[in-house]
């Protein structure tokens, strides 16, 4: 990557760069960025996150003031996650003493935003150190900038884009160790600070030790005397300590069990437990099934055009070089892995193409984008400026053309004109930069359009309907002071509390106003409404519950927030007769389900009626999950507001548009459709076929790594009680590390309740059909010993139990 100057020497632009400080066109464009960071950090929401990383801070600082507060964490998995950006955080808050959530926040977004600068600027230097030309590395911390999606995440995401600032800082001081080809233990010493910081941050950051180690190793065996031998061996000792001991002195749920608790978290976050389906290409699907091209197409289609060129040129000049080393035409091959400008080059192609092809291979849970793999946007970068470089040297050897010195500058002000473009695309999506899509994604011969093919759910949305009311209309009112009603259409989002930690949380749509401004807003469904506010959600009487709206926002066509004043009794009209007409049409025919609330269902909904129903009732929500025909869509939990029609009371919840299997009827029952049915049946007729593992009130069966739970006839009394299963594998070490309390034991534990999907049980597909009760439960992949299941009643007494030997 190095090489001469982007522009000639005698150009103006050299003589102003030799006339200005060094560094200073680049320290003033990161002062620039910081000012216009102060100016729009309010534009920004609270993201789903935001809790969960205070709360870590939190407890992690209780913690080391001896309270355990690691312990009042939940889930428990977030006891794992690097504390130590967010305890920085939660520091500063404490200091400044913050008395509104407003003052909070935004605190936090600008630190965040502040690291992120000096992340980039990190990235400028170690450019500067590659080319030899500021211009060029002016061009990389431009372009380290301005990537939509990643500069809003700079001020909110405080999980992502400090690993990414990290990790910039790290290759800087990496490249700093080694510069002088021998290296000094000072300089490895001080990348192992951030190494071992980053590792905090995340666990990759495992990744980034073990290649400067084995770096540091090759540099000893290729040492040429004694004295730089020592110096090497000093380097690579130091530095390997240093990060070791900065991960485990910064990460205090370490420090009672280093070594069981280190494989814990290596074992959790290489398999993340979170299994949410996520929408690609129009189709859902489970975070642990997407395809292997998940990765790739998101980077792909939300990275500027400009970077996705360049890069690819970047790259490709670097593997030419690469095998030009190997496969010289003459003389003998160079060794890449001796301390030259190549090997660094190298370095960073690895960093960028070593975890996407992990991802792609491995298939790792994954969701929201490529979000957690932000920090690819470093080495890309430089991949993209070296690409850049390699375009105008081409261009400067190209002697065929009348005027060459003046191409290679043409050629950079195409550069400086496609960051221009990135630039005002940026602005025009401002504060909505995190839902950028390139051309590539919103091509106009596409099947779906953009927003059904990817996810562009904002949930910052609403955030910006309630200004639009605090600043178009609320200003005018007589009294300064009116306090507004506001109803949204979808389910509204409850208030939530942490009070084991003492931190609470208000509405999240209004964190970021000013305390007399939120309250301001209350939020009575029983209340006629000044305002609807609506975001991305969908309402199942959307047509007549949202009038023409007074504010909208939209992003690639689509409307992301709207505010409407409702004429109510146009909308009180007009809602009676859809929901009457609803309840005579539902109601006309036998529900599906009879109980207290009867259910009924159609092709399109989920409606649920109460003949009989007291003022207390309609407060309650009705909830369902959808378990799609294909099980790689995955599960979907839905939610249902109610509605009074005189003494009955109606709720109703859209579908999804997918074939259904079954459909939970939270506390009534469950609903399966006829292909899933058919299915239960081949499936029961091939059981029975066979002789059981076990007999007992159920016969149970051991087919393909499955155990099925069979009873006929069956009656509703037979299932009431839960069912354990108890898996005893060969080796104990087999248990899952996020398990590790089930090893006391000796055994797994994967107990469920027959139709039961709170998240306490394992999940066992389950249904009645023909007077056949049939469970079906997946076991574990490693070797088990013995197995053993029953019932218990719920004072704890075994209703029945059976033992099966393994296999």
């Amino acid at each position: 990557m190095a090489g001469t100057p982007l522009l000639p020497r005698q150009g103006l632009s050299s003589r102003l760069v030799g006339l200005t400080p060094p560094h200073a066109v680049a320290l003033a464009a990161c002062v620039l960025a910081l000012l216009l960071g102060v100016a729009m950090v309010d534009d920004y929401g609270v993201w789903g996150d935001a809790y969960q990383q205070l709360a870590i801070g939190e407890a992690n600082l209780r913690h080391l003031a001896g309270e355990r507060g690691l312990n009042l964490l939940w889930p428990p998995t977030d006891r794992l996650y690097g504390p130590v950006f967010e305890v920085f955080l939660r520091l500063v808050d404490r200091v400044l003493d913050h008395d509104d959530s407003r003052s909070a926040f935004l605190s936090r977004y600008l630190l965040t935003h502040l690291f992120f600068l000096i992340g980039c600027f990190a990235g400028y230097l170690l450019a500067c150190r590659l080319f030899g030309s500021r211009w060029l590395a002016l061009f990389t911390l431009l372009l380290l900038l301005l990537h939509p999606r990643i500069y809003a995440h700079s001020f909110f995401n405080s999980k992502d884009l400090p690993f990414f600032s990290l990790f910039m800082i790290c290759l800087w001081l990496a490249h700093r160790a080694f510069g002088n080809g021998t290296g000094q233990t000072g300089a490895f010493a001080l990348c192992g600070v951030t190494a071992g910081l980053l590792t905090n941050l995340r666990i990759l950051g495992l990744v980034f030790v073990a290649v400067v180690v084995f770096m540091r190793v090759c540099d000893i065996g290729a040492a040429k005397s004694g004295d730089e031998r020592r110096r090497a061996i000093a380097g690579c000792a130091t530095f390997a300590l240093v990060s070791v001991a900065t991960f485990y002195a910064t990460m205090p749920y370490l420090w009672a069990d280093p070594v069981v608790r280190f494989m814990e978290i290596v074992t959790v976050m290489s398999a993340h437990p979170t299994d949410k389906p996520q929408l690609f290409q129009g189709v859902w699907l489970l975070g642990s099934a997407l395809p292997r091209s998940y990765l790739p197409v998101w980077f792909g289609i939300t990275t500027p055009p400009l970077a996705l060129l360049l890069g690819a040129v970047g790259f490709g000049a670097v593997v030419w070089r690469a095998a030009a080393a190997l496969f010289p035409s003459a003389g003998a091959p160079r060794d890449l892995l001796r301390n030259t400008p190549l090997r660094f080059e190298l370095l960073v192609v690895a960093c960028f193409i070593l975890p996407l092809l992990a991802a792609v291979v491995l298939r790792p849970t994954l969701y929201n984008g490529w979000r957690h793999f932000y920090f690819l946007w470093g080495p890309f970068v430089l991949l993209a400026a070296s690409g850049l470089r390699v375009l105008i040297d081409g261009v400067r050897g190209a002697r065929r053309h009348r005027r060459p010195r003046r191409l290679p500058t043409f050629v950079g002000g195409l550069a400086a004109l496609g960051l221009t473009a990135i630039a005002v695309e940026t602005a025009r999506l401002h504060p909505h930069q995190h839902l950028y899509f390139n051309v590539l994604a919103d091509r106009p011969g596409a099947a779906l359009p953009l927003r059904q093919r990817y996810s562009m759910a904002d949930r910052f949305s609403a955030k910006h309907g309630y200004a639009h009311i605090l600043e178009e209309l609320a200003d005018h009112e007589e009294s300064p002071n009116a306090v507004f009603n506001v109803q949204r259409p979808a389910a509204e989002r409850r208030a939530r509390e942490l009070p084991r930690l003492g931190i609470a949380k208000p509405r999240i749509d209004l964190e970021l106003f000013r305390q007399q401004d939120q309250q301001r807003f209350k939020f009575n469904p029983n209340a006629d409404p000044d305002f609807f506010v609506k975001g991305h959600e969908r309402h199942i009487l959307d047509a007549v519950l949202f009038p023409p709206a007074l504010y909208e926002r939209k992003v690639y066509g689509r409307a992301i927030v709207q505010v409407a004043t409702p004429d109510l009794s146009r909308v009180d009209e007009a809602m009676g007769a859809a929901y009457r007409a609803i309840y005579r049409q539902v109601t006309s025919g036998a529900p599906a389900l009879r109980g207290d609330v009867d259910v009924y269902r159609d092709e399109a909904a989920i409606t649920w009626v109460k003949e009989t129903c007291a003022p207390g009732d309609l407060h309650d929500t009705m909830d369902m999950t959808v378990i799609p025909l294909d099980a790689m869509h995955g599960r979907r939990a839905h939610r249902a507001l109610g509605v009074r029609l005189g003494d009955a009371c109606l709720w109703q919840a859209p579908l999804p548009d997918q074939p259904i299997a079954k459909i939970l009827i939270h506390g009534i029952g469950a609903l399966a459709s006829d292909a899933h049915l058919e299915e239960r049946r081949r499936r029961y007729a091939k059981l029975a076929a066979t002789p059981p593992a076990a007999r007992s009130t159920f016969d149970v069966y051991l087919a393909d790594g499955t155990l099925f739970y069979v009873k006929a006839p069956c009656l509703p009394a037979d299932i009431e009680a839960p069912f354990f299963t108890h898996v005893r594998p060969v080796r104990l070490g087999d248990i899952p590390r996020s398990r590790h309390r089930h090893r006391q034991h000796g055994f797994e534990a994967l107990d469920f309740r027959f139709g039961g999907f709170d998240r306490q049980w394992q999940y066992a597909a389950s249904d009645i059909f023909d007077d056949v009760c049939l469970a079906t439960l997946d076991l574990p992949d490693y070797p088990i010993a013995s197995i053993a299941s029953g019932q218990y009643a719920p004072g704890g007494d075994v209703l029945w139990r059976v033992d099966i030997g393994g296999g």
